[in-house]
């Protein structure tokens, strides 16, 4: 059990970083890489929306704090799980 759930943390926190790297590549609407985009937003949305919704923005930064919020919490989870 200790093993899948390390897994799935695991798998968690990459899809996160490839949706981070996806977001920064200027890509066309009907490009395969869009599609893969919008299929890894459907996926981290329910754990990154809820975050998002109680975070407050930084007045000036265009970054939103809510993925590194996230993975941190993610890395902590599966620092404990998997050791």
């Amino acid at each position: 059990m200790g093993q899948l759930l390390c897994a799935l943390l695991t798998m968690a926190v990459l899809v996160i970083a490839l949706q981070l790297v996806l977001a920064w590549i200027p890509k066309s609407y009907d490009s395969p890489w869009a599609r893969v985009e919008a299929t890894l937003k459907r996926l981290t949305d329910p754990v990154i929306a809820p975050v998002r919704a109680i975070m407050p923005r930084p007045a000036g930064i265009p970054i939103d704090l809510s993925y590194l919020l996230v993975s941190v919490v993610l890395f902590t989870l599966r620092s404990v799980v998997c050791s």
